[in-house]
């Protein structure tokens, strides 16, 4: 053989090894395999609906796809319509996998689409194929097999913007389970559809505090009734019971707050009502968890961490109230009255 035809030979050789050793890696990671069909190119999540109609709809109905177009987000104490710049990453935001998982990466905005808020590709986009929990899928997607679309990490460079992450890591095991998944994206049943047969899958609606059940299950309270000087005190405390982060978590503007009515015998609390500020107004008694915003100089964080407890005692006179009703309100800013806030808990004690 001459020279030229031996150096082609080698080279041929060097080739086809790199050539196996690339398929073997990208098969090793779950990528798809270059030599099977192109995988479809997908520009929304729309074009998911085709075959995942179920998940669709749960997302569609979610804070994630109204993540851009909320008006609550969008006021002006808020992100006052994006012209904050830096929040339109984690409302309208590329494909995490772009970027890197963990509470390191930060994701970048979109320039397209962005009224479809958090999409599916925003976190299943790989580039090569969507990423799934699942290995060994086949579909006109071409699924990749990323467990970490599972993980905590996935949702990290978003959520610990606001040090959820760093709150569910230092959470008791209890309440922690293994990812944020175990409370906000439930296992759920689904039905054939698109000649896929029935599986069990993770819920897309983004539950949080949009859902009242969840809300119920965050905190619990107990009450003591106590001899005190020049009357009686009523002692009501409130525990993160059901949450592996903050009560409340995520956003700052999210506020908790426990009210304590005391009642006479007409019904009408002796007393004048709390008036703390905008949203605080009502009951004779009161304690808000929230933490400010920067711009809330001397005011402090009160959120009650993971498992811990904090308690309320109101002083009453046992010959003017004779009974108590004792709220737990959820509000999505701290301006909503008491009126329009979410009722977690209502308890009415005969003092």
């Amino acid at each position: 053989m001459t020279r030229p035809l031996l150096a082609l030979g080698l080279v041929a050789l060097l080739i086809g090894g790199a050539l196996a050793l690339v398929a073997r890696d990208r098969g090793e990671k779950g990528v798809p395999d270059a030599s099977g069909p192109e995988p479809l190119l997908f520009a929304s999540s729309e074009d998911c609906r085709a075959c995942h109609g179920q998940v669709y709809e749960e997302w569609q109905a979610s804070q994630h796809a109204f993540a851009y177009l909320n008006p609550l987000v969008r006021r002006a104490d808020m992100t006052d319509g994006f012209r904050k710049k830096d929040c339109v990453p984690c409302h309208a935001p590329r494909p995490v996998f772009e970027h890197g998982l963990g509470k390191a990466a930060r994701v970048l905005a979109r320039d397209t689409n962005r009224f479809h808020g958090v999409d599916c590709l925003a976190c299943h986009s790989t580039g090569s194929g969507m990423a799934s929990a699942r290995a060994g899928l086949s579909a006109p997607c071409a699924p990749v097999h990323r467990p970490e679309v599972a993980s905590t990490d996935l949702c990290a460079p978003c959520h610990n913007q606001h040090n959820t992450v760093d709150e569910w890591e230092a959470s008791p095991p209890h309440l922690k389970g293994e990812s944020c998944l175990h409370c906000h994206m439930p296992q759920v049943e689904r039905a054939p559809e698109a000649g896929r047969a029935a599986y069990t899958g993770r819920f897309h609606g983004s539950r949080g505090g949009n859902d009242l059940e969840l809300l119920q299950k965050s905190a619990t309270l107990t009450f003591q009734v106590a001899g005190d000087e020049g009357g009686r005190r009523l002692e009501v405390t409130v525990t993160n019971s059901g949450t592996a982060h903050n009560l409340p978590a995520d956003a700052r503007h999210r506020a908790v707050d426990l009210v304590v009515r005391l009642l006479g015998q007409g019904g009408e609390a002796p007393g004048e009502a709390v008036n703390l500020g905008p949203g605080e107004s009502g009951g004779n008694a009161r304690l808000r968890f929230r933490n400010p915003y920067r711009e809330e100089y001397g005011k402090v964080n009160t959120q009650i961490p993971a498992g811990e407890s904090r308690t309320l005692a109101v002083h009453f006179d046992p010959a003017a109230a004779r009974s108590a009703e004792v709220l737990l309100l959820y509000k999505r800013t701290p301006f909503v009255p008491d009126e329009e806030a979410t009722v977690v808990i209502r308890r009415t004690l005969d003092l």
